[in-house]
């Protein structure tokens, strides 16, 4: 069975792995990770560092998902077509909803 691979370059190669929509997807969680990390506990959540890091978030995460849909199956970080399918679908909505859950229950329980 050959390799899909086997008479691609470098170059070719290294574009197949999305390092643009990468950069893309990691800076925008950097952005989030810090305004809720440092909002409220270093600085205000109205302060402008804070804002401009949410606004930051959003600009970046829907550039991101733009660059999903406008770009080449073979060339995006998460191809379409599985986020479609319903099995993986609701596997990802379950482990949200679990985690989510599990987050609840950790945090508050001790409280109760």
């Amino acid at each position: 069975m050959p390799m899909a691979n086997a008479g691609r370059s470098k170059r070719e190669k290294f574009w197949q792995l999305d390092p643009i929509g990468t950069a893309l997807f990691l800076a925008s969680i950097v952005c989030l990770l810090l305004a809720l990390q440092w909002g409220g506990a270093k600085y205000q959540w109205s302060n402008g560092r804070i804002i401009a890091l949410l606004v930051l978030f959003a600009v970046l995460l829907i550039t991101w998902m733009v660059l999903q849909v406008i770009r080449p199956v073979d060339r995006t970080t998460v191809p379409l077509h599985l986020i479609k399918d319903r099995n993986i679908t609701g596997s990802m909505l379950y482990a949200l909803l679990g985690g989510g859950l599990m987050v609840i229950l950790a945090l508050y329980l001790p409280i109760w």
